[in-house]
């Protein structure tokens, strides 16, 4: 398979999406498609690799290699947005990472047709008062050094079988995140299914997980950016057999429907929304009338 020349925008690496758009000035870096296509576009890095290795495995430290394999990691996934948000022009999409063969690699497939993520009340990964957050949330692997504690862990709060990895601040795309939001969300990530595999003694070593999902856009269900990682579930069963009694009650509670019936973090209806943004506008330009 031939290589492909990309090119990437030479913004900062926290610029905004709209940003990115608005600077064409680019570079070149080759990395190879497996296909492109309208619907969905397939990347590799050069090098073949599973994921963990590509990040430089679960104890990797960017400071003391020179950060090659960090730079190496962002350019690759910047390139891999730039081609999707900049030259395609997509904005609602998902972002998934597979690993077959020890091998992984990155599909963007694009979504059409559905309505923005619903209101809620309070964001779910922001509001520390609600009680599904407190039951979600997990602690950082053993690996995780004190400067990659960007991101929060957690169960899936409908208790489905994966984990989620969200930036510890509230932003809604991948590309909004720095550099090193973007390193450490992958990287935290291999750390969490290391952890999970040596803490309940699993005996396998590869095929942790099934998929990785970022979602975009009108793609999303919540605003707040998430990335899910669905896990093989024969494989998540055992590893929940052999948590301890608190992380098992804390999974049993998120069972029992406790999203459900978390007040805070409700949706609210598209109706009601609209109409408080109806009202919220009349009374910006009563505010206005007065100022003349």
């Amino acid at each position: 398979m031939s290589s492909f020349t990309h090119s990437y925008s030479q913004s900062e690496s926290s610029s905004s999406y709209q940003e990115q758009q608005a600077s064409r000035v680019r570079h070149s870096r080759p990395f190879r498609p497996f296909s492109s296509s309208s619907r969905a576009h397939i990347f590799e890095p050069d090098q073949p690799c599973s994921l963990n290795e590509f990040l430089g495995g679960v104890n990797y430290d960017r400071t003391k290699d020179d950060i090659q394999i960090y730079d190496r990691a962002v350019k690759f996934f910047r390139n891999v947005l730039n081609k999707i948000e900049i030259d395609c022009q997509w904005h609602h999409f998902k972002f998934m990472v597979f690993e077959e063969d020890d091998r992984f690699y990155v599909k963007v497939s694009r979504v059409k047709n559905r309505p923005p993520p619903a209101k809620v009340a309070n964001c779910l990964s922001c509001d520390s008062e609600s009680e599904t957050n407190r039951a979600s949330s997990l602690p950082y692997p053993s690996t995780t050094l004190e400067c990659e504690k960007l991101h929060r862990l957690w169960f899936d709060a409908k208790a489905r079988p994966m984990f989620i990895v969200t930036p510890e601040r509230h932003v809604e795309r991948l590309s909004d995140c720095t550099d090193e939001e973007i390193f450490e969300m992958f990287h935290l990530t291999c750390q969490l299914l290391d952890e999970e595999a040596r803490s309940t003694n699993a005996p396998w070593e590869t095929g942790m997980f099934e998929r990785m999902t970022l979602n975009h856009g009108n793609a999303r269900n919540l605003e707040h950016l998430h990335l899910k990682i669905w896990v093989n579930e024969s494989k998540f069963e055992w590893m929940k057999s052999r948590w301890d009694k608190e992380k098992r009650e804390k999974f049993e509670l998120l069972e029992s429907g406790l999203y459900r019936r978390d007040s805070r973090v409700k949706r609210i209806p598209r109706r009601k929304w609209h109409k408080g943004r109806e009202g919220e506008r009349e009374r910006e330009g009563k505010r206005e009338v007065r100022s003349f």
